[in-house]
């Protein structure tokens, strides 16, 4: 990599696509990995579709999907069943507190039918 410049303020904003030795490819990629899970935390986790589960302490690079769960109130179940099974729960705000409660809510409803 002599002689190349990189005109990036950070190695999180290059493209390791774009270069060529593949070992130093894979050490940038390394790298990178390294830095987003350092600057991660739980409770920002919670909020994403995809978790990494290494941000709640598994030692394993799991990855957890919930896209695939359509109903809004199902996520957040099953974003706080997660949690306990991963044994290291996000600090909650008051607002994350009011949106499960209101999830438990519109579950618990009847359902009007037609629906």
């Amino acid at each position: 990599m002599v002689g190349i410049s990189w005109a990036v303020g950070s190695i999180l904003e290059l493209d390791a696509a774009k270069i060529k030795s593949d070992s130093v490819r894979l050490f940038i990629g390394f790298a990178q990995d390294r830095l987003r899970l350092a600057s991660a935390d739980p409770e920002t986790e919670f909020e994403k579709d995809v978790w990494d589960l290494r941000v709640f302490g598994t030692a394993q690079a799991y990855r957890m999907d919930f896209t695939a769960v359509t109903q809004p109130w199902l996520v957040v179940l099953a974003k706080e069943w997660a949690c306990e099974k991963v044994s290291c729960p996000p600090k909650r705000s008051d607002a994350h507190d009011l949106r499960a409660e209101r999830a438990l809510a519109l579950a618990r409803a009847p359902r009007r039918s037609g629906r």
